[in-house]
C-alpha cells in the first residue's frame, strides 16, 4: 500500500454539510478536449503531459489510468493504480502524480479529459 502521510498526520475530515457548486450554476457543461498518453511506470511516478492550448490553469481535469498490452489494448492486470495529484497549467501542460503498485515498469494508458 502506498501511503503519503504517516499515521500521526492522518486526520479524518467528515463534514455533514451541503455544499453549493462553485462557478457556473445551471446550464450545460461540456468536455473541452481529451487526449491519451502511453508510458511505462511503476511505484510512485510523476509525469508532465502536453495537452495543448485549450488546457488552462483554471481547467477541471480528470485522469484515468489502465494497463495496456503491446498493442495498446487495455486489460485488467494485477497491478493497482491511482492518481494522487492533477495540476493544470496555462501553457497546456498537465502535471500528474500517481502510484502503480508493481515492482517493475508496465505500460500504462492515461486518459485525460478537461473542461
Amino acid at each position: 500500500m502506498v501511503s503519503y502521510a504517516s499515521q500521526e498526520q492522518l486526520e479524518i475530515d467528515v463534514r455533514d454539510e451541503l455544499l453549493e457548486p462553485d462557478g457556473q450554476v445551471g446550464g450545460e457543461q461540456q468536455i473541452v478536449d481529451y487526449t491519451t498518453f502511453f508510458f511505462p511506470a511503476h511505484g510512485v511516478f510523476a509525469r508532465r503531459l502536453i495537452c495543448g492550448p485549450t488546457l488552462k490553469s483554471y481547467s477541471r481535469a480528470v485522469v484515468s489510468l489502465c494497463e495496456v498490452d503491446g498493442n495498446n489494448v487495455p486489460f485488467r492486470g494485477l497491478a493497482t493504480m491511482s492518481v494522487a495529484n492533477i495540476v493544470p497549467h496555462d501553457d497546456g501542460i498537465l502535471e500528474i502524480v500517481g502510484a502503480l503498485q508493481w515492482n517493475s515498469d508496465i505500460k500504462v494508458r492515461a486518459s485525460v479529459l478537461w473542461q
